[in-house]
């Protein structure tokens, strides 16, 4: 792909073009920690992360090398790609370079519901929570063809770009649905975007059903500016319905039906 090339089996396969100059490291909360690399000719950021893979045939080392053609998604710039085969398989380590994305959609929602906390109530305007909605679906139903589901759609992974577009953050690096019940019997202290069963121990997970859960959540606590884990009772695996009406009350008194309707139908 691109300049930075497809690797052989040597150590150089894996180095960057020099028209990359290292600016910092950066602990990235889905990435791990990554490093920020500057292009001399744009003073473009890129993201570069270093993965690991048994096998070339997994989805998620096929999509790392892929150039995936969608606005919806954070890109893969390039990649380089370095296997190594043993007597039984072939392992693959991978070096990919994504455009680095900083203005994520948590930052705007979280001074919102501080500002609503202390009784002052700022609204999206509509356009800003349908241009949401477009990019939380097409971008599921994209990597839904791919075959890969998000697995932790919220508003800390949904950016929005110095021209006003909304991108879903890779989701090529993890499968973090395993980590929800971690989160939930250690009281991590994060805002949950999930269905409250999928905390309960043997339940099967439809994992592109979830993503659209997750993103019909995102859009309510948006909607109606009330904390998303008011909508939960963890213990149980309920949402508190009281808590639901009030939220959707707000939500349809401020926008309107085709949202509203919209939404309903990615919670059911």
């Amino acid at each position: 792909m691109g300049t930075m090339g497809n690797g052989n089996n040597s150590k150089e396969s894996l180095s960057l073009p020099s028209r990359l100059i290292f600016v910092r490291q950066e602990e990235n909360h889905r990435f791990g920690l990554c490093r920020i690399y500057r292009e001399q000719s744009t003073n473009s950021l890129f993201l570069v992360c270093k993965f690991f893979f048994n096998s070339p045939n997994d989805m998620y080392a096929k999509g790392l090398q892929e150039n995936w053609d969608t606005p919806f998604i954070q890109r893969v710039v390039d990649s380089v790609t370095d296997s190594k085969e043993n007597c039984c398989s072939t392992s693959v380590k991978i070096l990919a370079m994504f455009e680095y994305l900083q203005e994520n959609f948590e930052k705007s929602l979280n001074e919102r519901l501080r500002l609503r906390s202390r009784g002052q109530l700022f609204i999206y305007p509509e356009e800003d929570l349908i241009a949401v909605r477009n990019a939380l679906l097409n971008g599921g139903a994209f990597l839904q063809e791919k075959g890969i589901a998000h697995g932790n759609i919220c508003p800390e992974a949904l950016y929005v770009t110095p021209s006003g577009i909304f991108k879903l953050e890779s989701p090529l690096s993890m499968r973090l649905p395993q980590h929800i019940r971690y989160q939930v019997e250690n009281n991590t202290g994060k805002k949950y975007y999930f269905a409250p069963e999928l905390a309960k121990p043997g339940k099967n997970l439809d994992k592109y059903k979830a993503d659209v859960f997750s993103s019909g959540l995102v859009l309510l606590e948006a909607a109606s500016l009330s904390g998303v884990n008011v909508f939960y009772d963890l213990a149980t695996g309920t949402f508190i319905q009281d808590e639901l009406k009030k939220a959707w009350s707000e939500a349809e008194a401020r926008y309107s039906d085709n949202l509203c309707q919209t939404i309903r139908m990615m919670l059911e």
